[in-house]
């Protein structure tokens, strides 16, 4: 996620393109990158993953509809268990962008890591693997928001 806050544009593809090819491109890190605020990230992971031009993907993302996004991690080939988690990120994104938090595009925001797991602890169609990742994400947010506390 480091390497990834600090780049962009064609560094940031490239970065995608390798972890797509060393296996590393998963569900779980583009939930990451998009519940830290890394929207280029999440964009180009999208774009990649579904053969798409990253323009249409980040078009498809802001239509608010909810069809074109669930068909977007259907053609990316991400688990339907993870289409919830990633809605909601995408709503709590689009009505309060990330402005309730402290450092880069590396830091989890955690109160869309809150808003996401409390909605996927109700969802019945949410695997356990997802739940473990989402409290350990919450785990790890507001550990680096007491640590920002700390620090200022």
């Amino acid at each position: 996620m480091n390497i990834a806050a600090a780049s962009n544009g064609d560094d940031i593809r490239g970065l995608v393109r390798h972890l797509r090819a060393s296996g590393q491109l998963t569900a779980g890190l583009i939930l990451r990158a998009l519940l830290s605020g890394n929207h280029e990230l999440f964009e180009a992971a999208l774009a990649e993953l579904s053969d798409l031009p990253q323009a249409r993907v980040a078009a498809l993302l802001h239509d608010r509809g909810g069809a074109s996004l669930q068909a977007l991690l259907i053609r990316a080939g991400l688990p339907e268990s993870t289409f919830a988690a990633f809605r909601v990120a995408l709503e709590a994104h689009h009505e309060t962008g990330y402005v309730d938090t402290v450092g880069g595009a590396a830091r989890l925001r955690r109160r869309m890591v809150e808003r996401v797991l409390t909605h996927c602890a109700t969802d019945r169609k949410a695997a356990e693997p997802l739940l473990i990742l989402l409290r350990r994400f919450a785990t790890e947010s507001a550990r680096e928001e007491a640590a920002c506390s700390a620090t200022s």
